[in-house]
């Protein structure tokens, strides 16, 4: 039956490091997939929500200059301030229509692309307003007329866009702090599963080890000390494991003779 033994033996430290190395591969491709999402949930704040923010917040500083720009053209009285205002009010809205643009390239489908149709139609209107009426008046010099309509539907276009963009700031702040919050979750679940991982892979190596020690180190150490009996010329000295079936068998059957 020692043979028996033997092969179980041998099974038993095989299972052991083919369950390591199961548990590395095992390991390896969680800490992958993890490191995968937690990329993703990066790269969403990187390339998608955090430029967002600051384009919208660019859309909104150039709305409102362009609204103070229509306020000094109407308090202007010579044409050639008239036409100083109206040039930076052109360098303005020509900005805009390149940061709208580049934001335009970011939507994301529902919520923001829906209120940013919203803002579009507020942002027309209330240029069709400022070119086809506030302007023509503030250029005939009829301040009255041009301010009443400034302070009337100007006005309401203009405070519209504006909660409109505070609205879709708001949302791509959530937005990106959920992608920073995912990132963080799957960072906590990578290292959870890491160290779960190791521990298991702690035990299975004790184990394995203290299998080899018993079924090898132990052997080996108690024939050594007989062959050291036996140089000593103590021939009584027992010779344990001639029974058994593998090397140490072989190496007691051997000390025996």
């Amino acid at each position: 039956m020692g043979w028996v033994q033997d092969a179980k033996i041998k099974t038993k430290v095989a299972v052991a490091f083919v369950a390591v190395l199961i548990t590395s591969l095992a390991m390896g491709g969680f800490a992958l997939f993890e490191m995968k999402a937690m990329n993703h949930d990066a790269e969403d704040v990187r390339e998608n929500w955090l430029p967002s923010t600051v384009l919208i917040g660019e859309m909104n500083s150039l709305f409102n200059f362009y609204r103070v720009l229509e306020g000094a053209h109407i308090v202007s009285t010579t044409p050639e301030d008239m036409a100083a205002e109206e040039k930076t009010m052109a360098e303005v809205q020509r900005s805009f229509r390149e940061k709208s643009a580049a934001y335009e390239k970011l939507l994301t489908p529902g919520f923001e692309t829906e209120n940013y149709r919203r803002f579009q139609d507020n942002y027309n209107r209330y240029m069709a307003i400022s070119e086809n009426k506030l302007m023509k008046l503030s250029r005939a010099n009829d301040t009255e007329a041009a301010g009443a309509i400034y302070r009337g539907e100007s006005r309401k276009e203009y405070r519209d866009g504006k909660a409109t963009l505070e609205k879709l700031a708001q949302f791509n702040v959530e937005q990106g702090q959920k992608a920073a919050d995912d990132g963080a979750a799957a960072y906590a679940a990578g290292r959870t599963g890491v160290i779960v991982a190791l521990g298991l892979m702690a035990t299975i190596c004790v184990a394995a080890g203290w299998m080899i020690v018993a079924t090898v180190s132990t052997p080996v150490q108690g024939m050594t000390g007989i062959m050291t009996r036996l140089a000593r010329r103590e021939l009584n000295a027992e010779v344990t494991g001639v029974g058994r079936k593998d090397e140490i068998g072989e190496m007691a059957r051997a000390v025996q003779v």
